[in-house]
């Protein structure tokens, strides 16, 4: 049977409701995906990395499949280079942070926050290695590939302001320690550092700095 203007006005109503429920499903599904997305990322062993890493998740695109899969087995590697750290194996820590850079490195180029906070985790943990491997020039080179992204990483000046003292590159290292003191500015280890510097281009012999910032990420 026909429907008269009243019928027709309920259908049209109808399928306006039916319409916006199914939206209203949907963008709740979306929501759990991304609940369950974000529950499932890589949960970092230090404090500091986690909190930043909860700023990352779920707000910054992840990148490509490919991508995806790149980091998630460069952490991995990069755990069992923490796994050597630990105990006191430089080499073999080295090593695996080394693998893991490779692999990162071996994805499609990105700007994905989340490939460039993986890259740059095992870049500052293969410097720390190498600061206790003496191999001065390569913390260098690491901490500035960082350096080059992040100009405010305090690790990354730390690093690179102890191996140019360790090399006699005092301005360099006045230059790093001072840069860092300007961001955190009551750091006890920075100010340290600041002095054995001081000491160093005054002629004295400095006493080693020890590295108390976060290493294993």
């Amino acid at each position: 049977q026909g429907r008269g203007p009243e019928g027709i006005e309920q259908l049209f109503a109808d399928l306006a409701a039916t319409s916006q429920s199914s939206t209203s499903d949907d963008e709740d599904d979306e929501n759990d995906e991304n609940s369950n997305e974000n529950s499932n990322e890589n949960e970092e062993e230090e404090e500091e990395e986690e909190e930043e890493g909860s700023r990352d998740r779920g707000e910054t695109p992840l990148g490509s499949e490919e991508e995806r899969a790149a980091v998630d087995e460069a952490n991995a590697i990069r755990d069992r280079g923490n796994t050597f750290f630990k105990a006191g194996d430089w080499d073999s820590a080295a090593e695996q942070y080394g693998r893991s850079v490779r692999r990162l490195q071996a994805a499609p180029a990105t700007t994905s926050a989340h490939h460039q906070r993986s890259l740059h985790m095992s870049l500052l943990n293969r410097a720390a290695c190498n600061l206790r491997r003496e191999q001065y020039d390569e913390v260098v080179a690491d901490c500035t590939a960082v350096l080059q992204q992040d100009a405010a990483s305090i690790k990354a000046l730390f690093r690179r302001a102890k191996a140019y003292l360790a090399l006699r590159q005092y301005p360099l290292a006045r230059a790093d320690v001072t840069a860092a003191i300007a961001i955190e500015p009551d750091n006890e280890d920075l100010e340290k550092l600041a002095s054995q510097i001081s000491e160093a281009e005054s002629g004295m012999q400095p006493s080693p700095a020890p590295d108390t910032t976060t290493t294993q990420q």
